[in-house]
């Protein structure tokens, strides 16, 4: 399986910057964001698309915990992401897996959720490439 992190785009509240897999334990055993906000980050929640090695099953989202911050984390910061247990046995039909921040609520009361048709519009793409080059290695 793949492991690939989607990090946001500039218009993001919070950019995923790195994540650390373990394929024997957590697909997220990690990781390290960052508040590009104006306002202080109180509150966030992982997210996944995974991506089957079947192409006529369509890519599954799966979101973690609400991880609150109640000190709050200042734009610009970056911070630590906890493990997501994310149990790699049950994800053995799947080729990729992509993380990214799925939602944030900011001090301000904005409340914000990833597009995730776009990210999974993005990497559906690479999906489709890395098949089609498996076909014309055949």
């Amino acid at each position: 399986m793949a492991f690939v992190i989607s990090p946001g785009s500039t218009q993001d509240p919070v950019l995923l910057v790195s994540a650390t897999h373990n394929a024997d334990k957590d697909f997220f055993e990690s990781g390290r964001a960052e508040n590009q906000s104006s306002s202080n980050l109180t509150a966030y929640r992982v997210g996944w698309l995974l991506f089957a090695r079947n192409p006529n099953v369509p890519p599954v989202v799966g979101k973690g915990p609400i991880m609150n911050v109640p000190e709050g984390i200042k734009p610009g910061e970056q911070f630590d992401l906890l493990g997501q247990n994310v149990n790699p046995a049950l994800f053995k039909d799947y080729k990729m897996i992509v993380f990214f921040i799925a939602e944030a609520k900011l001090a301000d009361g904005t409340e914000w959720q990833a597009n995730t048709s776009r990210i999974q519009s993005e990497y559906q793409k690479r999906v489709d490439a890395e098949d089609k080059n498996e076909i014309d290695q055949q």
